[in-house]
């Protein structure tokens, strides 16, 4: 949801046609629709599927006035004890990048921004969770060209999916699963590390050589948030 605590989105003609306004000054999001139509194909006769894109700019619900849009109760807040290691590797990386704690659905790393959005983790299913995503996010962070510049060797940051993100993912999360048993980090989310790797891994069509080049990039990252020599 781009950091807005609401889930609904609308263009500016559908804000003005519910009797709203979008406030000055703010910026819209780009968004693609996309269906398919059936046809008649005119050499067969025969029904066929046709693909279709619609592009849209659209506003947040918080950036409009006037308009009643719910927004919904975000989840209770649970009791969190913090781990001690993590807090304090996570305190001592050098050269850290900004970490920007909220109500964010989906944590990220922002390379323009070099910042790391990271949801709560009083709102994170476990403790051990909220760790283990933040350690991945500050992974992915050594890739800076202020750091260890990954990605200068991926000839910079790429799109989902594609071979290059898929081997960065990798990186991450062996990092991650690192840092994770460096801070005495549960069983149970280095089991869902390895599950996740796996999911990579296959992605990658079982590259043995891109696996253990990831390896070796993750250990270096790991090192780096560790203020540890190479």
């Amino acid at each position: 949801m781009m950091g807005h605590r609401s889930p609904w989105w609308l263009t500016f003609k559908q804000a003005k046609d519910l009797g709203g306004f979008v406030r000055k000054g703010e910026y819209s999001m780009p968004i693609t629709y996309w269906n398919f139509v059936e046809a008649e194909d005119r050499e067969t006769g025969k029904p066929k599927s046709i693909p279709f894109l619609k592009h849209f700019n659209v506003f947040n619900a918080e950036q409009v006035d006037g308009i009643d849009a719910k927004i919904p109760d975000l989840p209770t807040p649970r009791e969190t004890k913090p781990n001690e290691e993590a807090q304090a590797l996570v305190a001592n990386m050098p050269n850290r990048p900004g970490i920007v704690y909220g109500a964010f659905p989906i944590a990220c790393y922002s390379p323009s921004e070099d910042t790391v959005k990271m949801t709560k983790a009083e709102l994170c299913v476990s403790d051990e969770r909220f760790n283990e995503v933040l350690l991945h996010e500050l992974v992915h962070s050594t890739g800076h060209s202020s750091r260890l510049n990954r990605e200068k060797e991926m000839g910079g940051w790429h799109a989902f999916g594609s071979k290059e993100y898929s081997r960065e993912e990798l990186v991450a999360e062996m990092g991650a699963a690192f840092l994770c048993s460096f801070c005495g980090i549960s069983q149970a989310t280095i089991d869902d590390s390895a599950s996740y790797i796996d999911g990579w891994v296959k992605h990658l069509k079982g590259d043995a050589k891109l696996v253990v080049q990831a390896a070796g990039k993750a250990e270096k990252a790991a090192k780096y948030i560790l203020n540890q020599s190479f």
